[in-house]
């Protein structure tokens, strides 16, 4: 289409000038960039670079005048609601498959690790049995201990028992002895004549008689009871001061009886 006034001229020349500028930067970039792609996906492929050939003849480039129509008014186009879409769910975590563990067959042991334990069970059950031996052994020897203890405390307490009533039994024999001596209480008992050379030697002592009392309360057999007199210068006037004692005759079952053994001790002491 033909411009017929000088604006139109003017404005042509100048779009012609801005076309052949956009085309100068635009073509050697976009060969840049296409070379570089190339590269990279040649390298991916695993091409590798030969060396350089034979530099070919320069080529030619042609240009042609490209008119352009008219910029038309741009249309603004009112963004569209859209619905609000559902928030995506979140993903499922990643199971990891659990190791399986295989079971391993034990080891079997040897002949002589058998052996050896089985050797070492039966001593550890004669170690138990000699334990157990042992213990009964123990507890029987206790179980005798203790019966022959109990045997022993029943002898003495038998023993003790027996010695209570044989000590009772001679008291109540010795009571009743006492009673019946006592049935014979001396009616006249006098003193001893103190000799001379004993007083002019200032000369004291004891001396024991001892006498039976008969039937009629009289004394006789008087005898000095041997060791029981200090000095020998008492003996006669001790003897004759017993035989004149008398007393009152001891009566059993109704009858007078004579008692032996009857004892007195003479003490001879000078007064100051």
């Amino acid at each position: 289409m033909a411009l017929d006034n000088p604006q139109s001229e003017t404005l042509c020349a100048s779009e012609r000038r801005a076309v052949i500028s956009a085309t100068h930067w635009t073509l050697p970039l976009t060969a840049t960039v296409a070379l570089h792609a190339l590269m990279g996906l040649l390298l991916w492929l695993g091409w590798q670079p030969q060396p350089p050939a034979a530099v070919a003849q320069a080529k030619t480039i042609t240009t042609q005048l490209v008119v352009l129509p008219a910029t038309e008014p741009e249309v603004v186009v009112p963004p569209v609601e859209t619905a609000a879409l559902p928030p995506a769910p979140p993903p499922e975590p990643v199971r990891t498959p659990e190791p399986q563990v295989v079971p391993q067959r034990p080891p079997q042991p040897e002949p002589a690790l058998l052996a050896r334990k089985e050797a070492e069970q039966r001593e550890e059950q004669e170690r138990v049995r000699q334990q157990q031996v042992e213990r009964e052994r123990e507890e029987h020897a206790r179980q005798q201990r203790e019966a022959r203890e109990q045997a022993e405390r029943l002898a003495a307490e038998q023993y003790a028992a027996e010695q209570r009533r044989a000590e009772q039994a001679a008291a109540r024999a010795f009571a009743a002895e006492q009673a019946q001596i006592s049935a014979y209480a001396p009616l006249n008992k006098s003193a001893p004549d103190y000799p001379r050379r004993a007083l002019s030697q200032s000369l004291e002592g004891d001396c024991t008689v001892e006498y039976t009392v008969q039937t009629n309360g009289r004394v006789s057999n008087a005898e000095v009871v041997p060791g029981a007199c200090d000095e020998r210068i008492f003996v006669r006037p001790s003897l004759a001061a017993a035989k004149e004692f008398v007393y009152r005759p001891r009566v059993v079952n109704g009858q007078a009886v004579a008692v032996p053994g009857v004892r007195n001790t003479f003490r001879y002491r000078i007064e100051q």
